[in-house]
């Protein structure tokens, strides 16, 4: 309980931080952006490197293949959950709507279309971690499998 209370306290410094540098309402919308997208990601990617390893295919770029998923709706269903969720007494991270509280932040707004490359290289390390995606994901569904073998006495 000490470690996830300090470890809450550290987050919202490092908001407060953040949001001194860049100001608070763009930290704010970068922040639940950020968030929102993730939460499409993984809701929407994982099922499809599945539905590809069955076929032998690989996804090249999941971020570049995610865009295709970025509607109206999907975004506003990600915004909604991400500021829906709360923490609880053993979570390490204050949830997103306790961080903007916290900024006194009351609404955020951001396009998704806006999207920045930040690294040099970007679309090599997109790709270079859309592989490394794939096969941890290949790797866990294979052990899995295993897993399912064992327990059907096939092993």
């Amino acid at each position: 309980l000490i470690c996830s209370w300090y470890s809450r306290r550290v987050e919202f410094r490092a908001d407060g931080f953040a949001s001194d540098f860049i100001g608070q309402q763009s930290f704010a919308n970068a922040l639940v952006k950020y968030c929102a997208i993730g939460e499409i990601f993984e809701e929407i990617i994982p099922k499809h490197i599945v539905h590809y390893l069955k076929q032998d295919k690989q996804i090249t770029n999941l971020y570049t293949y995610i865009t295709q998923f970025f509607s109206k709706d999907n975004i506003r269903t990600a915004t909604h959950e991400v500021l829906l969720a709360k923490s609880t007494w053993w979570t390490t991270h204050p949830s997103i709507s306790e961080r903007l509280e916290a900024l006194r932040v009351k609404n955020v707004k951001f396009s998704i279309a806006e999207n920045k490359h930040i690294l040099k290289d970007q679309l090599k390390f997109e790709m270079a971690a859309s592989e490394i995606m794939t096969h941890k994901l290949a790797y866990w569904l294979h052990l899995a499998s295993i897993t399912e073998h064992v327990r059907e006495g096939d092993i």
